[in-house]
C-alpha cells in the first residue's frame, strides 16, 4: 500500500512539473507571436515610409529633368552655352573634403 501511495504521489508531482513546463512554454510562445507581431507591423510602417520617400525621389529627378531640358533649350535658343558651362562649375559640390562613405 505504501508503494502504490508514494507511485501515486510521484505520478501527481510529475504531472504537476510537466503541467507548469506547458504553462511557461505557452506564455513564450504567446509572447513571441506579440513580438512578431509587432515587429511585422513596424517593417510595413518602415516599408511604407520608403515607398513615400522613393516616390518622392522619382517626382523630383523628373522635375529636375524637366527644368534640365528646359535649360538647354533656351541656352540653344539664346547661345550662352559657356555661361551654363561656368554655372555648372560654380553649382557642383565641391566634395574633395568630405569623407567618403563605402557600402
Amino acid at each position: 500500500m505504501c508503494v502504490s501511495v508514494c507511485v501515486c504521489v510521484c505520478v501527481c508531482v510529475y504531472r504537476a512539473a510537466v503541467e507548469l513546463n506547458l504553462r511557461h512554454v505557452t506564455g513564450e510562445l504567446t509572447s513571441l507571436r506579440e513580438l512578431q507581431k509587432r515587429m511585422m507591423r513596424e517593417k510595413d510602417v518602415d516599408l511604407s515610409r520608403l515607398k513615400r520617400a522613393q516616390h518622392q525621389l522619382k517626382l523630383t529627378t523628373d522635375s529636375m529633368r524637366h527644368v534640365q531640358q528646359t535649360l538647354d533649350e533656351k541656352q540653344t535658343e539664346v547661345g550662352l552655352s559657356s555661361i551654363s558651362q561656368s554655372l555648372n562649375q560654380r553649382l557642383q559640390p565641391n566634395t574633395s573634403n568630405c569623407p567618403t562613405i563605402t557600402v
